[in-house]
């Protein structure tokens, strides 16, 4: 759950980073007794399998990353400086609303979101890719903590619609809801779930 203040949400740091390692440690709760067979199964409600669901996230993670990663790749004098809690623009809190597990209706996903192909699923590499992205968004928000940097200050264009400018808390929070919303959907198909 995202902390409020004056109605609004509000982010730090801190929450990021605890969020972005509990999305670790719930994805192996969810996978610890799924087999093979139950990563690739299609669900009866023509969705996606858990693999594809997890490569989706991937996808998203990486396009993401790249952004803002890119856009972190200046020297610390140069980057905007305050740390503390960030609020974001109506327009951001409702992508994040949309995206997140509160959110109740299926959304259509663009296509460069799309997951690999069934037959091209390979467990280990996807969890294995999925725990280094977490990382790698915890390492954004380590970084920008210890060099003081603002990411409500720093911005990317989205990566999808480039017309749209987001700063590196916005992106931070879409991931991080987003991944838990996949997460919850991951652990809708199981079988007794169905």
């Amino acid at each position: 759950m995202t902390p409020k203040v004056r109605n609004q949400p509000m982010y730090s740091n801190q929450f990021f980073i605890d969020g972005f390692n509990a999305t670790k440690s719930n994805l192996y709760k969810i996978l610890k007794d799924v087999d093979d067979d139950l990563f690739v199964s299609l669900p009866s409600d023509g969705g996606w399998c858990i693999g594809e669901v997890l490569s989706h996230i991937n996808k998203t993670s990486d396009i993401y990353l790249k952004q803002m990663e890119g856009a972190l790749n200046q020297p610390n004098d140069v980057l905007p400086k305050g740390v503390g809690t960030y609020v974001l623009p109506w327009k951001m809190r409702m992508f994040v609303k949309v995206v997140s597990p509160d959110y109740k209706p299926r959304i259509k996903t663009f296509p460069v979101f799309y997951p690999e192909k069934k037959t091209d699923l390979d467990r280990t590499k996807l969890v294995e890719h999925y725990n280094n992205n977490m990382d790698r968004f915890i390492a954004i928000v380590e970084r920008s903590q210890s060099e003081n940097v603002n990411v409500d200050k720093v911005m990317v264009r989205n990566p999808v619609i480039k017309m749209i400018k987001m700063s590196l808390s916005a992106c931070l929070a879409i991931n991080e809801a987003h991944t838990r919303r996949h997460l919850m959907q991951i652990k809708r198909l199981f079988p007794e779930n169905e």
